[in-house]
């Protein structure tokens, strides 16, 4: 008799590039049934996103669908009425009003994606109310307890106390990756909070979701121990990133504008020091998963033939004829026997 099992698929940030993780789930459940087998979706930004939809019950074919068509209303390009920066910034940095209003501003809006939730998610229910388990990770620019910026995972687990939090407002958080779009403020529990993309500490949220399912308390309600934790990890596809020596320029060089470039110059991105964070802390989340979960864990991604950014949605035909030849190679067939092995 096969082992018990707690199923858990963790979804990583990275924008337009979420559809090869939803292609990849797509395929899944149509080969496998795969879906409502899961018994914990977890994301973050992106894959934050996906894991609200999935546990929402919205059809992963409208979330392949938010992908391929609405890019251009997911990026809708922030345009300012006044071209003066707030006071409170030029008193700090008189030079402020001189600097291009690209270094000054976010480059979208959330007013598409803020409709496209609404549209498509049960966006006015608490998290509460989903009848899936569901955790996806956001930044907090400041906690009241702690009187200090904190991480926050944004479930319906038992033991946390973020389940009255909107589907809305936790779709509209885990996204608000800094620098494209804004920070997402909204009202919970008579206060003001102001929530940030949890990339910034957990791109690849796998042991997260690991260890909350265990803090929760609910693989002990069913008489399981971490050894039960089967974990699907799905990556949104990687490049050889990197800052080769005919890319440095002078170490002095290497400040706020330069680590902040909006400019790829390949194989560095733009924003490299994003990069650097998300890549970073993807690779490292990994290795972990690995020496902890041992065979109870995989690694599903996608190394993309060329450069595609965060906001690409242009390219993504390109994206998908990539997660296709994935879809074709031994490590992917590998990760679904592996998957079919759970539940024979």
């Amino acid at each position: 008799m096969a082992q018990p099992i707690y199923l858990i698929l963790t979804c990583d940030g990275g924008g337009i590039r979420g559809l090869i993780s939803a292609l990849l789930v797509q395929q899944l459940d149509q080969e496998l049934d795969f879906l409502k087998r899961v018994d914990l979706f977890a994301g973050t930004s992106t894959g934050g996103l996906l894991a609200i939809g999935l546990a929402s019950g919205v059809p992963v074919s409208s979330l392949v669908d938010i992908y391929m068509t609405k890019g251009a209303e997911v990026f809708k390009a922030y345009v300012s009425l006044t071209t003066v920066p707030p006071p409170a910034l030029t008193d700090i940095y008189p030079q402020a009003s001189a600097l291009p209003a690209g270094l000054l501003r976010v480059k979208y809006t959330y007013e598409g994606l803020e409709n496209l939730v609404k549209r498509t998610f049960p966006f006015d229910k608490p998290l509460r109310e989903l009848s899936r388990k569901v955790l996806v990770t956001s930044f907090d620019l400041y906690d009241t307890e702690r009187k200090a910026w904190a991480p926050i995972s944004l479930t319906n687990l038992p033991g946390y106390n973020t389940d009255d939090i909107l589907v809305l407002d936790a779709a509209l958080s885990t996204c608000a990756g800094p620098v494209y779009f804004p920070p997402h403020i909204f009202q919970h529990n008579g206060k003001t909070r102001a929530f940030v993309d949890g990339g910034v500490y957990a791109n690849n949220p796998s042991m997260l979701a690991a260890a909350a399912a265990m803090a929760s308390g609910t693989l002990k309600e069913r008489g399981l121990g971490f050894e039960n934790i089967k974990l699907l990890s799905l990556g949104t596809g990687f490049t050889l990133n990197g800052i080769p020596p005919d890319n440095l320029w002078s170490p002095e060089y290497y400040g706020v504008l330069t680590w902040m470039l909006p400019i790829s110059r390949p194989p560095t991105p733009q924003f490299p020091l994003l990069e650097v964070l998300m890549d970073g802390v993807s690779e490292i989340d990994t290795f972990q998963c690995r020496q902890i979960l041992g065979n109870n864990f995989r690694r599903g991604n996608v190394q993309l033939t060329q450069p595609i950014n965060l906001d690409d949605y242009q390219k993504v035909g390109e994206l998908a004829r990539m997660t296709e030849a994935y879809m074709a190679s031994r490590e992917w067939q590998e990760i679904k026997e592996w998957i079919g092995r759970g539940f024979v």
